[in-house]
């Protein structure tokens, strides 16, 4: 799975497949849907990533983007979407580990779930 590219490019859909087809080797018992579309992470400092979301559940979303995002911080994820109307979800990262060739896999609970969780 070595390729070439630009650190800071958006994950392909290739990439994004090659992620699930492996997860799914190591899946849990909670049900996810799979759901591939570009999306931006800004995070708490500002910064925005390039990034693809993975796939969702009623809990929490999963991406992929180049480059460690730390775990335990409020971030801001706006995905792309066909009517050019996008949609903006906060999250908590909950867990940010490495996949393959410098990619990373972000899992983050909605924040009003993990609100909810705290309370």
């Amino acid at each position: 799975m070595t390729v070439d590219r630009n650190p800071f490019s958006r994950p392909t859909v290739d990439s994004v497949r090659d992620v699930l087809s492996e997860e799914k080797k190591h899946s849990d018992s909670n049900p996810r849907t799979e759901l591939i579309v570009p999306a931006g992470i800004t995070t708490n400092r500002g910064n925005t990533v390039a990034a693809m979301v993975i796939d969702v559940n009623r809990f929490s979303m999963r991406l992929l983007h180049a480059g460690s995002i730390a775990t335990d911080q409020e971030v801001m994820v706006n995905t792309a979407s066909d009517a050019m109307l996008g949609y903006s979800y906060r999250l908590i990262i909950k867990d940010c580990r490495l996949a393959f060739d410098g990619l990373f896999i972000s899992e983050g609970l909605f924040a009003e779930r993990a609100q909810e969780q705290s309370d």
